[in-house]
């Protein structure tokens, strides 16, 4: 939020409706093995690929554990 300049009281109920936090918190995904880096990366692209986020820019995706085979 701070890098964005947005109030954590807006950005933390959109991030917790995100895929990214829906991945995060399913157990059985291990994403949290990723670590805050990875995860923060991954919502990143998430907004992005959704266009919440039109001053990001889209970089080459690294694919998430649920990519992985």
């Amino acid at each position: 939020a701070s890098k964005e300049r947005r109030d954590p009281s807006d950005a933390l109920p959109e991030f917790l409706a995100s895929d990214t936090a829906t991945l995060l918190f399913d157990e059985t995904s291990n994403f949290w093995w990723c670590g805050p880096s990875d995860i923060a990366e991954n919502y990143r692209q998430e907004q992005v690929r959704k266009g919440a986020s039109p001053s990001s820019q889209a970089s080459d995706a690294h694919p998430g554990p649920q990519d992985e085979s």
